[in-house]
């Protein structure tokens, strides 16, 4: 399944279905680490209010660095597919399920084993467990979760930075990609939500100017805006203490490539609210935005991933490693 399920958040908003399934730093995560337009509504009384981190300055998007994929092997004699590829070929993100084919996966797409996410980073010739948070649709900047720090990663320079002060509580929702954070609909900015879900950290990413978008409530899920300095917030009233919950016969949200259907029947858990918020705190109605992109496929000089074999049991869903870039 290349095509992003855009509505992993996207569909907070969808009403029931059913659905057929077809340069170094020195901050770089431990491989060795042990894993693990507003409408002005009146504004709440200043002693509600909780304290809105300052505008900041964070590093701006550096001159990519010339990479050209190889056909060197990669990832080793193991079960896989690739979850996602930058654009420039630099990093491949392979779900990976071992040296043993696995047995058949479950109706609505359990996996019959563990599988692991690794990025490789093939001009070091590295890999790192990973989660996918996000990506942009550049396919040039990913956010990824490593041990418990979240990271943004840079495939055209290979650097990872780490966000501090980012909330990584898991809301239980298996289907839906991590809440921590999300790249802006056409990929200009990323935000994320910081600890206590009370503030939205927003970064620019060409200019690296940082500024934070304050909520009334918990914020569950958020999106940047593109242009001015405001954010879409799916917020919680702020005393609950736990989250929305998806009813869905899905087992997790990269298991619908393997499933035969699925289905969705509404949520249960505390109610939400989707809010356009800016920065200053001005408020009005919003929505959940819709994207959608291929998050693998061929490098702009026509390269293509390809695998040792594929599945005789899967198909072309599960491919048997080392993978490759093959190029004209």
């Amino acid at each position: 399944m290349r095509r992003r399920v855009l509505a992993l958040f996207g569909c907070l908003a969808c009403t029931p279905t059913e659905t057929s399934s077809d340069p170094p730093n020195e901050a770089r995560p431990d491989p060795n680490a042990e894993q693990p337009m507003f409408v002005e509504q009146p504004p709440t009384d200043a002693a509600d209010r909780l304290p809105v981190d300052p505008e900041s300055q964070g590093p701006p998007a550096a001159t990519p660095i010339a990479f050209k994929p190889t056909s060197t092997p990669f990832g080793g004699k193991v079960w896989g597919f690739v979850q996602a590829s930058s654009s420039n070929g630099r990093i491949v993100l392979i779900r990976q399920f071992g040296a043993d084919e696995p047995g058949q996966f479950g109706h609505h797409g359990p996996s019959p084993g563990a599988a692991v996410l690794i990025a490789h980073d093939l001009e070091r010739s590295d890999s790192q467990q990973v989660e996918l948070v996000d990506m942009d649709p550049s396919r040039r900047w990913f956010l990824l979760r490593n041990h418990d720090s979240l990271w943004l990663l840079d495939s055209g320079t290979g650097s990872w930075e780490a966000l501090a002060g980012a909330d990584l509580q898991d809301d239980g929702n298996a289907c839906l990609m991590s809440r921590s954070g999300k790249f802006s609909q056409f990929g200009n900015r990323l935000g994320w939500i910081r600890e206590g879900a009370r503030q939205f950290r927003v970064r620019d990413l060409a200019s690296g100017r940082e500024w934070s978008v304050p909520s009334q409530g918990r914020i569950w899920v958020g999106w940047p805006l593109d242009a001015d300095d405001g954010a879409v917030l799916a917020e919680l009233d702020a005393g609950t203490t736990d989250w929305p919950q998806q009813q869905t016969s899905c087992s997790c949200w990269w298991c619908n490539r393997f499933a035969r259907s699925y289905g969705f029947y509404g949520w249960h858990g505390p109610s939400f609210e989707f809010h356009q918020v800016s920065r200053t705190g001005e408020r009005s109605s919003g929505n959940a935005p819709e994207i959608g992109f291929d998050v693998h496929g061929k490098t702009p000089d026509g390269c293509e991933l390809v695998a040792t074999a594929s599945s005789t049991v899967h198909g072309d869903l599960l491919d048997l490693g080392p993978w490759r870039w093959k190029c004209p």
